[in-house]
This record gives C-alpha cells, sequence and structure tokens, in this order.
C-alpha cells in the first residue's frame, strides 16, 4: 500500500501526532506504526500526544519515550489526562509519567484535552 502522507507532507507545516498507549486505550499495540510515521515526519515542526489514564502502565510511557527519543529527543511529548464528561480525571501516576518522559526528552509537558473541555469533537 503506498504511504499517502508522502503525497501531502509538502504541504503540511505542523503535525500533531497521537501515540496510542496500548494500556490506556486496551487496543493492541502499534508500535511499530508509530515510529515509522515519526521517521517520515520529523523534519517538520512536529509534537506528540499521548492520553493518559489510570490504567496507562508505565511500560506503555517508557516505550513512547524511546519511539520519540530514538527519532529525535527535542520533539515536544504531551500527556493529556483522560477527560470523561467535561471532568479531566486525576491520573495517580501522571507526575511519575512526568518525570519518567521528563529525564529522557527535552520537551514534555501535562496538558488536559481542551478540546474536550470545550466540547470540540
Amino acid at each position: 500500500m503506498k504511504n499517502k502522507l508522502l503525497d501531502i507532507i509538502d504541504f503540511l507545516d505542523i503535525i500533531s501526532m497521537d501515540i496510542k498507549l496500548p494500556s490506556s486505550t486496551q487496543d493492541r499495540p502499534c508500535w511499530e506504526w508509530h515510529y515509522a510515521f515519526l521517521k517520515e515526519v520529523v523534519k517538520k515542526k512536529l509534537f506528540v500526544k499521548s492520553v493518559i489514564t489510570n490504567k496507562t502502565s508505565l511500560s506503555d510511557i517508557k516505550k513512547a519515550v524511546d519511539i520519540i527519543k530514538g527519532i529525535d529527543s527535542n520533539i515536544s511529548f504531551i500527556l493529556q489526562p483522560v477527560t470523561l464528561n467535561n471532568k479531566i480525571e486525576k491520573i495517580k501516576s501522571a507526575e511519575k509519567f512526568l518525570n519518567i518522559a521528563g529525564s529522557r526528552l527535552n520537551n514534555v509537558r501535562l496538558i488536559p484535552q481542551v478540546h474536550k473541555i470545550l466540547g470540540i469533537r
């Protein structure tokens, strides 16, 4: 299958990428896909975000950090506590996740899912 991203990448200025953490989504891992995508878009202005829940595992955070660091440790990584019914869930391990990621990457932030708070998709 042809990579459709390569057809449009020259028209993009900023790329916002989600790394879907299997422990958060309860879905199958997509680590290879995430790595391949990052390799293609690293030359663009880029940030990566991951939604964290109380089910998020430390090993998933470490794996996401490894993928990002393997491409470029200057890529911004944003951790977003899940928002349910306009309420930001208190994530018990959020500070630990922030510290682990911040010890290996140069720009890590903890920011709420503003679009959910504003009722935008």
